[in-house]
């Protein structure tokens, strides 16, 4: 890794120095420049060729986005990562579009940033390899081109070389149009594959978050329940061959999806062509994201070899992003303390329930309680222990409300719980039965054990369907407040608000 080259563009001297530390215990060879404006003349140097490049996106003078589409305008090819202390959801997302690999939150979680960096480096590895092969199939197919006068043979070859640009082009297109996983491979099983490699089914099978997915696209005919059985067990048994990984069938949703023309089951056609089948892992760097399989595929050319390789590697890249999509959308729902929804998703999810009990006349109850005395907690025990005693309580209240609620944290000790379809008397239920098993529960927070009480208020819409989301919080809060008004470890309800 000695050879690779970085620069570091932040205005900020301490992270610059250490970062710049970390980054040459690597073995890297790091420049840095703490005005964008010379790091912009550097990048435009001819001898200014950089591996990584880690850029502070609120830069003075010019920002990081900016300096984004200056590289891309200029074709430059580095692999840039983005830091800074606050990032914003939506501007995240738009420089992961426009090429970024990756953004850090500030300060620098140093235990994960190897792994990122030598990531980036075979990401922007695995994009060198991609190109060259793009510009041999285009000097190829312009070789072809200048001697399709000669030889039927040249213009037979000429044919397949311009459908196999068509298509990797028609797939670049519609793999970037998305970050949502889901809709990618569904795009790109209908990429007109087929015109190029003969199979009856294509499956995908993938990770997004902790959960995998296998989906089953066939054109040809509706597979029978031992085949789905098949592809399920032989996805599993190869994902472990590349990973050591073992999982289990219950661990994978399957979705079969067929076509248009698809004809009726045919399961003797199916068991037949079934043993036809190809599996290419799905890999960025040495990281597998899951496995593409064609069934019921014909004997394979070294042609056809090389351009599922690079389908492979394009799906790769795009499941990469939108892996990272998702981490990012759940890191703006989710409470970073307890790991709960946090406000702004309870306030989404109320909305939603709201709108959905109006217009089916369906009741909705709303849970909002606080730990009596958290003040007192943190003034003498230590803020570090009332944040353990949160986190505890959390894990507790999760395990404790049904499926169907939704649990969130709603600010400092403040939880809520929404409950569809359920009225104030049987929320209250719930309520008391919570109060009572965490007054009742010590929690063990470092080599202490604390025990705690609760105050709740419990409020409905079940007789009447036009209060607002707004007046709804407001009067569980008011409910609460008599709660707590009563000297707390109390319920108190307020039916059809």
């Amino acid at each position: 890794m000695a050879t690779e080259r970085v620069l570091i563009i932040d205005n900020e001297s301490k992270n610059i120095r250490n970062l710049s530390f970390f980054l040459k215990k690597m073995g890297l060879f790091v420049e840095e420049e703490s005005n964008p404006l010379c790091a912009l003349e550097k990048l435009h140097d001819g001898n200014g060729e950089f591996d990584i490049l880690f850029i502070e996106q609120k830069l003075p003078i010019i920002s990081g986005d900016k300096i984004l589409k200056d590289l891309q305008s200029s074709n430059c090819k580095s692999c840039v990562i983005f830091m800074t202390e606050k990032p914003d959801l939506n501007t995240v997302v738009s420089l992961l579009q426009e090429g970024a690999f990756s953004f850090l939150k500030k300060p620098i979680d140093y235990n994960r940033l190897g792994d990122v960096v030598k990531k980036g480096l075979d990401n922007r590895r695995a994009l060198f390899q991609i190109l060259e092969m793009s510009d041999s199939l285009r000097e190829a197919n312009s070789k072809l081109k200048r001697q399709s006068g000669r030889l039927k043979k040249e213009k037979v070859s000429l044919k397949k070389i311009n459908q196999e640009l068509n298509l990797l082009n028609q797939l670049s297109l519609q793999i970037n149009s998305t970050l949502d996983a889901h809709k990618m491979v569904y795009k790109v099983a209908h990429c007109k594959l087929n015109e190029l490699i003969d199979h009856d089914m294509i499956t995908f099978f993938h990770f997004l978050g902790e959960d995998a997915f296998l989906k089953i696209f066939s054109s040809v005919f509706s597979p029978h329940s031992d085949v789905i059985e098949r592809l399920r067990s032989d996805s599993i048994e190869q994902y472990y061959r590349y990973t050591g990984k073992k999982l289990l069938p219950d661990d994978i949703r399957t979705e079969v999806i067929q076509g248009k023309n698809c004809g009726g089951t045919n399961n003797k056609i199916s068991s037949l062509r079934i043993e036809k089948k190809l599996h290419i892992p799905l890999k960025v760097a040495h990281n597998v994201l899951g496995m593409m399989g064609l069934v019921g595929v014909q004997k394979l050319s070294k042609n056809h070899l090389r351009l599922i390789s690079t389908v492979a590697n394009q799906v790769a890249l795009a499941l990469k992003n939108a892996t990272e999509h998702q981490r990012i959308q759940e890191l703006a729902i989710t409470d970073e303390l307890t790991g709960l929804h946090n406000r702004r998703s309870f306030h989404n999810a109320l909305d939603k329930e709201l709108r959905r009990s109006k217009r089916y006349r369906k009741p909705l109850s709303l849970i909002m309680l606080d730990v009596d005395g958290f003040k007192e907690i943190n003034d003498n025990f230590g803020h570090q222990v009332g944040d353990d005693v949160l986190r505890s309580l959390a894990v507790y209240l999760r395990g404790s409300v049904r499926e169907t609620d939704f649990l969130a944290r709603y600010g400092g000790d403040e939880f809520a719980v929404i409950l569809p379809e359920t009225k104030a008397g049987e929320a209250s239920v719930l309520a008391e039965r919570l109060k009572n098993m965490v007054k009742n529960y010590s929690f063990k927070v470092g080599g202490s054990h604390y025990t705690i009480t609760l105050s709740m208020g419990v409020v409905d819409i079940s007789n009447t369907h036009t209060v607002s989301e707004d007046e709804l919080i407001s009067r569980v809060d008011s409910v609460l407040y008599m709660s707590k008004g009563h000297g707390g470890d109390s319920v108190e309800v307020l039916c059809n608000t």
